[in-house]
């Protein structure tokens, strides 16, 4: 039967969520049947992976294992795929019905609902859902976890006093993680590279990967690293040698891999990262922690709380929950740490952000000593001649 929104209260949805008798506790992990494809090394080549190689292989497929719809939802319309407006959450009561306070865990019930309002009988949606407080600079991820037939469980651990928010968002319906599998298992080419060969005044640009087909009329240049065993390739250019290649650099994206109506799943603003909205309130208020008495004579105890995540912020400072602490920097202690100090910045495009953020934010003369990139990578080299200001 088809409810109205207004009528889905805080009693009526708990009483629903306890009569499934599908869902599984939300307090008890829900395992991935293990995925297991064809070794991604080129066949072509006749290159075999090593036991080494094949296991963690093994281990990063299965890490990212995924349910898929079934086999009667593999081509549905468009209506009948995950909708977030249709869809909704709901925080359920307390264990113990008086509230919530600071080391207890919050529980919300999410229900994925079609564009006609039916609600699904399969999982496999993209879902993140964080915890958080505008007024507090606060915020922590919470665990979801899919019970397979429509309904989904998020977790948060409760780590702050005061306001705080449950906000869940659809960033991929299932059908669209199913298109995004596709990809990812048929055309793995779909991002390309290429380089330049140069000797002289003669130059010419060839296609590069980590596999490439290869026959008699393409033969292949061979630029697998030889200490770390990852293949790399570019089409040998038609007049000069392999050992001519000056650069690397991206070609582009692949195009027109999907058809219309696999674009229909990607849509802004419609069924890609779309928040969901809550039948109810979309607030609590955490109270102080309860004392030893409390908890022992609670029904639910510490060592139930399993969420681990690895910190959280509050008042717009990053807290870790394990490992060493971590000393927050004003701009003065910033300046004076990083005065006539050489740093090094080693990584992608995150990194250069974390680059340009840094000049920007720290008063002074900063000078580049060098800048080069390699392989999807960027390494920065820049020494500070910072003064101490006062701020």
């Amino acid at each position: 039967p088809s409810f109205p929104l207004q009528t889905w209260n805080c009693q009526t949805f708990s009483t629903l969520y306890q009569l499934q008798n599908k869902i599984h506790s939300s307090f008890v992990s829900v395992s991935l049947p293990a995925f297991h494809h064809n070794s991604t090394f080129c066949v072509q080549l006749g290159q075999k992976a090593s036991p080494e190689d094949e296991l963690e292989e093994r281990f990063l497929l299965d890490s990212i294992a995924w349910p898929s719809p079934p086999p009667a939802a593999a081509t549905p319309r468009i209506r009948q795929t995950s909708d977030p407006v249709h869809s909704f959450f709901n925080i359920l009561p307390s264990r113990e019905g008086r509230g919530w306070h600071v080391g207890d865990q919050l529980e919300v019930l999410v229900q994925i609902r079609d564009f006609q309002g039916h609600p699904k009988h399969y999982g496999g949606d993209f879902l993140l859902a964080r915890l958080h407080s505008p007024e507090l600079g606060a915020g922590v991820a919470g665990a979801v976890l899919d019970h397979r037939n429509g309904f989904y469980s998020a977790l948060f651990p409760l780590l702050w006093e005061g306001p705080a928010q449950v906000e869940i968002t659809l960033v991929h319906p299932s059908e669209a993680v199913a298109v995004l599998q596709r990809l990812r298992e048929e055309r793995p080419d779909r991002v390309f590279f290429k380089s330049l060969f140069r000797l002289g005044f003669l130059s010419e640009t060839t296609v590069c990967n980590m596999c490439l087909p290869s026959d008699e009329q393409q033969p292949l240049c061979n630029y697998t690293d030889l200490y770390t065993g990852e293949p790399w390739f570019c089409y040998k250019p038609k007049i000069l040698s392999c050992d001519t290649r000056i650069n690397h650099f991206k070609g582009g994206y692949l195009k027109h891999l999907i058809t219309n109506k696999e674009a229909l799943l990607f849509q802004s603003g419609v069924n890609l990262k779309v928040p969901l909205r809550a039948s109810g309130s979309d607030r609590i208020d955490v109270l102080p922690q309860r004392d030893k008495a409390e908890e022992e004579a609670g029904s639910l105890k510490p060592e139930q709380l399993h969420l681990s995540p690895s910190g959280y912020y509050y008042q717009e400072s990053w807290r870790p929950l394990s490992g060493p602490t971590t000393r927050q920097f004003n701009q003065l202690s910033t300046t004076q740490c990083l005065k006539n100090k050489v740093i090094n910045m080693y990584g992608d495009s995150t990194v250069r952000q974390w680059f340009e953020y840094l000049i920007s934010a720290v008063p002074g003369e900063w000078r580049r000593v060098q800048s080069s990139s390699t392989f999807k990578m960027l390494t920065l080299k820049l020494r500070p001649f910072c003064t101490a200001r006062s701020i």
